[in-house]
């Protein structure tokens, strides 16, 4: 049975929870040509909410993914996407049915988040000894 334990684990944790972030802080920060503290902004709210994508849906799809696969970049790339895209994409959905341009943005968005979080995940755990 895979497992994520012990120090490594909470580093790898917290590490995701930095990196998720990481894209729509930088984009925005270059957007707006680093004239507010966006990145700043961004950081502070998107760190909390990928530390609870990390700890309740990361490390359990993590767990299931290593146990019926062997966890390659691309699996892993791939669970990453759908755990960032998916809970906000059905969210704007819900709230915004007829707006699928602007859902689909942030879909993309969230996964390219996903996928982030889930490389520096992955980059951590991969050699952890069983």
């Amino acid at each position: 049975m895979a497992h994520v334990s012990g120090l490594r684990g909470v580093l790898a944790i917290l590490a995701a929870s930095f990196a998720a972030p990481l894209p729509i802080a930088l984009l925005s920060t270059v957007m707006d040509r680093g004239t507010n503290p966006i990145f700043v902004l961004v950081m502070a709210f998107g760190v909390p909410i990928a530390l609870f994508h990390v700890t309740v849906l990361g490390v359990p799809g993590f767990v299931l993914l290593a146990e019926h696969y062997r966890p390659n970049w691309l699996r892993v790339a791939l669970a990453g996407f759908l755990i960032g895209a998916l809970p906000w994409g059905s969210t704007d959905l819900f709230l915004n049915p007829y707006d699928w341009v602007s859902t689909a943005g942030t879909v993309v968005a969230m996964g390219v988040c996903g996928i982030a979080g889930a490389l520096v995940f992955w980059a951590i755990v991969r050699h952890e000894p069983k």
